[in-house]
């Protein structure tokens, strides 16, 4: 693995870079309301970007095809956190973006790498909120790191 480096070119006006640092940088004051996940996301897209128009060296990072966009993947993921108390089906969260329940699972795996099942089976048991907010690992990934 090869560890890039950075011209110092940084652009001020970089408003997606700016959108993403702001969106962890409210996260962080909220207290990671929207737990790891949402967390490494956030990070994951930071590095990204950082790689992609600031590395000295083109770095080829593979483009993401299909997956939630950003807004509607927070908005699934309060839902899921809103609602960890009541008995919270997958049909609940798909009626709640507007999809199907299986295209929710789909684009929900291709943006995370996981599907929701494992929140939804935990949440059953009482421990959905844990995997959301699994607080030492969250501030761990909140900072920004870049390892490729």
């Amino acid at each position: 693995m090869r560890v890039p480096e950075f011209n110092a070119k940084w652009a001020v006006r970089d408003h997606g870079l700016r959108h993403l640092i702001t969106e962890m940088g409210r996260e962080a004051q909220e207290d990671w309301p929207l737990g790891r996940l949402y967390a490494d996301l956030l990070r994951i897209g930071i590095q990204s970007q950082l790689v992609q128009k600031y590395a000295s060296e083109p770095v080829h990072v593979p483009e993401s095809k299909g997956g939630l966009i950003m807004p509607r993947l927070r908005r699934a993921l309060e839902y899921i956190t809103e609602n960890l108390e009541s008995d919270l089906r997958l049909e609940d969260i798909a009626k709640e973006l507007h999809l199907s329940p299986f295209h929710f699972v789909r684009e929900f795996r291709s943006s995370t790498g996981q599907t929701p099942y494992p929140i939804l089976a935990q949440s059953t048991y009482g421990e959905g909120q844990d995997a959301l907010k699994d607080r030492e690992r969250l501030h761990s990934g909140g900072r920004v790191g870049l390892r490729l």
